[in-house]
């Protein structure tokens, strides 16, 4: 066998897309276990003081609220790769070109959305670029309406 190297590679990949999702899964789970705890307490001002005391406990939570989704992104992508070893190294034909063909669907898919999503990234922050002006500068909702539409008379409601 003269791939014998390259589909180890398969299952250890297989391996460690297991072990990241099983982490996720243990980290997701006790993220929302303490949470809930901390959340369900009445005394929440004290965990705020508790996590503003150093930087170390903020970063810290911070990363295991972070940690699951990064783990299984981890796991999809290793489990990808080791779906696509095994695939261009079978000793099948078929198996081989639907591989291919699932690579380049992949590779298109991707460079679309890069696509879609960067031409709507750039219209979304030269639209905010252009539309900003110091009358319509808030947070709330309805004075933008308000401002947007004061040249129009509204209806008065009579109590």
């Amino acid at each position: 066998m003269p791939y014998a190297s390259v589909r180890t590679w398969s299952y250890i990949l297989q391996v460690a897309s297991f072990v990241a999702a099983l982490l996720s899964l243990m980290v997701g789970t006790s993220v929302l276990i303490i949470y809930d705890t901390c959340y369900g307490n009445a005394d929440m001002k004290h965990i705020l003081k508790s996590l503003k005391r150093s930087r170390l406990r903020l970063v810290s939570s911070l990363i295991m609220m972070a940690y699951p989704s990064l783990a299984l992104a981890a796991s999809t992508l290793a489990l990808l790769t080791a779906v696509f070893i095994a695939g261009f190294t079978s000793d099948k034909l078929f198996v081989r070109i639907l591989t291919g063909i699932t690579y380049l669907t992949l590779a298109v898919l991707g460079v679309l959305a890069v696509y879609v999503f960067g031409t709507a990234w750039s219209e979304t922050t030269a639209g905010n670029l252009n539309q900003s002006s110091p009358e319509t500068k808030g947070d709330d909702v309805v004075s933008h309406r308000e401002s947007k539409h004061s040249d129009k008379t509204l209806p008065q409601q009579t109590v």
